[in-house]
């Protein structure tokens, strides 16, 4: 397989994997992104990419960060939520034990 269809089928796990946000492994995607850098790296080196092959990585590369950075704005919400719903908790469980 070439190099930019490695390149294209990575593209299209990391984009299934941020689509889904709740199923997230931080270990996972780190491997995933590394390996879409590795992959970028050796096209660059090996490769004469032409002008629409480089509009395409251009396109994919910034709807992978536009992805990203919606679900790291979903994920710090949730852990928003998450902490204002442990500090309700704990004031219900310190009133509660001063009765």
């Amino acid at each position: 397989m070439s190099l930019t269809k490695q390149l294209e089928t990575l593209d299209a796990e990391l984009l299934g994997r941020f689509g889904a946000p709740e199923q997230l492994d931080g270990e996972q995607l780190q491997a995933l992104l590394a390996e879409r850098a590795r992959l970028l790296a050796l096209l660059l080196e090996q490769e004469m990419l032409s002008p629409e092959q480089v509009g395409e990585l251009m396109a994919r590369s910034k709807q992978l960060k536009e992805l990203a950075e919606h679900t790291r704005q979903q994920l710090a919400e949730q852990l928003a939520n998450m902490q204002k719903g442990r500090r309700s908790v704990g004031a219900y469980q310190k009133i509660k034990h001063q009765e």
